[in-house]
């Protein structure tokens, strides 16, 4: 009896451990994510990592993130745009490396989902933390970076844990090479000749062209800086460095277009300096067939216009309200002679002489009541029908405006002891280092841009005003 017992616990042992399996390793699987941005300097110092699920959220670190591009006297906010994400569908993860010497660099490699033998999900993200070794004999230059890169996977709630992997990275040989944006050239002795391996050669300082709406362009325009910039084309991010002209195939969809869509371009001051020389300039055939005058007005100025004096087109210009006009209306019984269409007057001056002359234009419109004196609007305008092209332009018929409020005393002090005394509009433009603008009381003058950008540093307006610089080319200042 003894013995039955004894084999029978035996097996039970057995029996038992063969169904009890031990505790299983938790299943990984690997899921899509995709690089939104990938560079190497930011204002997080810190080694950390995010995980974003609302917009506004996205807004707050993206503004932390580019916080020193937001400040100085250099500032770039305007030209920061945040990437598109649909947090409807989609989670953003920020992996950060924290404050490196020159030469660090942060990749994502893969991303996988783990759900553990407990039913726990959550989302692991392996971050590789490089470090390129640098020539003994040269080093890098003394500056930090911060480097970091965001990507976008299917939308979750589970949380996230970073593995990160330090790799050394040491170059084929320790000849002197350019590293990722940095300047390479075959002429100056000052830059590397070439650029370290991987990376891909953008002759940044030859390339005059342009990115309109997910297209590149030719635009004409002489450089000739024998200067290059290395970038890290085909590696499927399409950094600030790159767009479609430079790296199409990691730019695809238009990101980093230096114009985002036909209108913006169409309405540009940089088209409106190249618009003379469409018919002088093969080289820019494709970029002058892009904006179709009937769509896209031509900007210009008042007296610009009448010196055109052209019979058909569409315009844009903008001007001052000094006069308006409205059929006064016929007492009843009464017989009325004809009178003249609704109109206004604008002008480029604040005030009308005693006749319209160069710098003022009638604008037929359906009702001139929309319209205040002494205010200010962009204009788009079309020639009337029937123009004779012997008869000098003294009217035109609107088709939409955009008001600017300007202070009809137009108390303003104007600093114009640097413009040039030239005249200067969309067809005579201004010389290297200058800009034309139309200025308060002046009219139309070559600022410098040597020391400011903005024209408005040379206006000061009355208290509770600020100055406004009006879209059209050559832009129009105002006080409002």
């Amino acid at each position: 009896m003894k013995k039955f017992l004894f084999i029978g616990l035996v097996l039970a042992v057995l029996f038992s451990g063969c169904i009890i399996p031990p505790d299983p390793k938790p299943f990984e699987t690997p899921i899509e994510f995709d690089s939104i941005e990938r560079e190497s300097m930011s204002a997080i110092k810190e080694k950390t990592h995010y995980v974003i699920n609302t917009q506004e959220d996205f807004e707050e670190l993206y503004s932390k993130i580019h916080l020193f591009e937001c400040a100085g006297e250099n500032a770039e906010c305007g030209s920061i745009a945040l990437p598109e994400v649909n947090f409807d569908k989609q989670t953003v993860i920020a992996v950060f490396m924290g404050e490196q010497t020159y030469g660090h660099r942060l990749e994502i490699a893969k991303v996988t989902k783990v759900k553990q033998s407990d039913g726990m999900v959550y989302i692991k993200v392996y971050a590789k933390e490089i470090q390129k070794i640098s020539d003994p004999n040269t080093g890098y230059p003394a500056v930090m970076l911060q480097p970091y890169e965001i990507i976008s996977i299917e939308k979750t709630k589970a949380s996230v844990k970073v593995v990160r992997e330090f790799i050394k990275e040491y170059p084929d040989n320790l000849e002197d090479c350019a590293g990722l944006g940095e300047k390479y050239s075959g002429v100056y002795e000052d830059y590397p000749d070439e650029c370290c391996a991987g990376l891909t050669k953008w002759p940044s300082g030859m390339d005059t062209r342009i990115s309109v709406a997910g297209n590149c362009y030719e635009t004409g325009k002489v450089a000739g800086s024998p200067v290059g910039t290395c970038i890290a084309c085909g590696d499927g991010v399409c950094s600030k460095l790159e767009d479609v002209c430079n790296c199409p195939k990691d730019c695809v969809g238009g990101k980093n277009s230096d114009y985002k869509t036909l209108e913006e371009f169409c309405f540009s001051s940089e088209w409106a300096g190249m618009q003379p020389h469409c018919n002088e300039d093969t080289l820019i055939k494709d970029l002058c067939s892009i904006c179709d005058y009937k769509i896209f007005p031509v900007t210009t100025t008042i007296s610009e216009l009448k010196k055109l004096n052209p019979s058909t087109g569409v315009f844009q210009l903008s001007g001052y309200v000094v006069n308006i006009y409205d059929c006064p209306p016929c007492p009843e019984g009464a017989i009325c002679e004809p009178c003249d269409m609704p109109n206004i007057i604008i002008s480029e001056n604040k005030e009308m002489g005693d006749y319209v002359g160069l710098y003022e234009l009638k604008v037929y419109n359906e009702n001139s009541s929309e319209f205040e004196l002494n205010h200010t609007y962009t204009f788009i305008v079309k020639i009337r029908a029937g123009k004779d092209p012997e008869e000098e332009l003294d009217s035109v018929e609107l088709i939409g405006y955009k008001e600017y409020v300007v202070d009809p005393d137009f108390p303003v002090e104007l600093d114009g002891s640097k413009f040039l005394d030239q005249y200067c509009d969309a067809i005579n433009p201004c010389p290297a280092d200058y800009e034309c603008a139309s200025f308060p009381e002046v009219g139309l003058k070559c600022y410098p841009t040597t020391t400011t950008s903005n024209p408005c540093d040379f206006v000061k307006c009355s208290s509770g005003k600020e100055c406004i610089v009006a879209e059209s080319y050559p832009v129009q200042i105002f006080c409002s």
